[in-house]
């Protein structure tokens, strides 16, 4: 009789090793191929920190001496505003080092609420990334509230890889 129990709790040790050594050899396989990294799920592309705008699509083009940023943004102020100025410093990882570059762009533009509207900042003269090369644009908007008159600045990232 001993030996029938023993004999089920082996079969039983076993059959549940096997299922365990199973998941442990699917979870390696998954852990490897990168399915638990974050960093694979998200978009090279992302803009943080708007709180005025949002900034539907954006791509920042190298040129020969001359690269420009091309935005799509949107009112979500609530209220008709007028951009004044646009001020960008970009920072591009290229071969180990680090660039940075300023550009302006001095623009008016009225949008009203839920309006979109495409702009272009030109003039990343001191940098020529190339194109794949990954950058952060630290953008400053500046603008007007036409109906209170005063003047706010919002401020955002957009970070990606140059486009072609």
């Amino acid at each position: 009789m001993v030996r029938r129990k023993s004999q089920a709790a082996l079969e039983y040790l076993i059959t549940y090793g096997w299922a365990i050594l199973l998941i442990v050899i699917v979870g390696g396989a998954l852990f490897s191929l990168g399915i638990f990294n974050p960093t694979n799920w998200l978009s090279n592309k992302r803009a943080t920190g708007f709180s005025s705008f949002h900034v539907d699509d954006w791509a920042f083009y190298p040129g020969q001496g001359l690269g420009t940023l091309t935005m799509v943004v949107g009112n979500k102020f609530g209220s008709n505003m007028r951009i004044y100025n646009i001020t960008v410093v970009g920072t591009f990882a290229t071969e180990g080092q680090t660039l940075n570059d300023t550009a302006g762009a001095a623009a008016y533009i009225d949008v009203s609420p839920d309006e979109r509207v495409k702009l272009y900042v030109i003039g990343f003269n001191n940098v020529d990334p190339g194109i794949g090369t990954a950058y952060k644009m630290d953008v400053h908007i500046d603008f007007a509230a036409l109906e209170t008159g005063l003047n706010h600045t919002d401020y955002g990232a957009l970070t990606g890889k140059t486009e072609g």
